[in-house]
């Protein structure tokens, strides 16, 4: 039978453009969409472990990525779009599942798998093995920065 999917969406609104809510409203009429806003910095990751698995569709490469760290720290899966900073995380149909960006049959292929096959959700959840703090990525982040600088001459 088939398996009830609810989508909650964190984040500031006021990101959002007038087509991206329209969009979004028309989409909220055919799914268990919610807005739930923002989360306090220190509830981010207790609230998301309460999930299956976190949904990350970016268009562009992720610099943080922080949603995909939270993720990780929360130990949740991850679906989300095989662009740099998010492929570096997560390793594909063993820890979440990478999409092709825009492929819109992929996104439908993974949801097919999840409600056919429940059970790759624990599968990769077993698979995350992630130890790192926000602090860390950003002491990685900055060594990588300051190594191309100091590449550069700067």
């Amino acid at each position: 039978f088939p398996v009830t999917i609810y989508i909650d969406i964190y984040g500031p609104s006021s990101d959002l453009d007038e087509k991206s809510y329209l969009i979004l409203d028309r989409i909220k009429k055919n799914l268990n969409l919610s807005f739930r806003g923002l989360l306090k910095d220190d509830y981010v990751v207790r609230k998301m472990a309460k999930y299956d698995f976190s949904l990350i569709p970016s268009q562009t490469i992720e610099t943080g990525p922080f949603s995909v760290v939270e993720s990780l720290q929360a130990k949740i899966p991850i679906i989300g779009s095989d662009v740099s900073g998010i492929n570096e995380m997560v390793k594909h149909d063993r820890t979440g599942y990478l999409i092709p960006l825009s492929s819109l049959e992929e996104w439908k292929k993974v949801f097919r798998k999840i409600n056919n096959h429940p059970e790759c959700l624990s599968f990769w959840k077993k698979r995350i093995k992630w130890n790192w703090t926000m602090a860390d990525v950003g002491h990685e982040n900055l060594k990588i920065y300051l190594s191309l600088t100091e590449k550069r001459g700067h």
